[in-house]
């Protein structure tokens, strides 16, 4: 009885870590536009954040949408490139905990 006690609530910690490290933590998201207004698939979207210099990267999809999900909260900037798409780089984007912070381009 002992030995389930002590492995039967390894899974239970391990799930409840996570979630904890999930709600500490934030999503950008955004869609990618050219300036007629077409949006732009398969775009390069680069999230660096500010105080680490640590860099994700990341392709928007066919209706030129993208997400950096479970991110740490923090400052970042972001930078889209893609062909025929003149590059596009925003700064200084502020991402709260538990918030979905929208970033489009442009």
């Amino acid at each position: 009885m002992q030995s389930f006690c002590r492995w039967g609530l390894f899974p239970l910690l391990i799930l409840s870590a996570s979630l904890l490290y999930a709600q500490g933590t934030g999503s950008i998201t955004g869609t990618i536009r050219d300036t007629t207004g077409a949006v732009v698939p398969n775009a390069s979207v680069t999230l660096t954040d500010t105080g680490t210099r640590n860099a994700l990267k990341t392709t928007s999809n066919s209706e030129g949408d993208y997400l950096f999900a479970a991110i740490p909260p923090g400052i970042y900037d972001l930078s889209v490139t893609a062909v025929g798409f003149n590059a596009y780089d925003a700064k200084g984007i502020i991402l709260r905990v538990s918030a979905r912070t929208r970033a489009d381009a442009p």
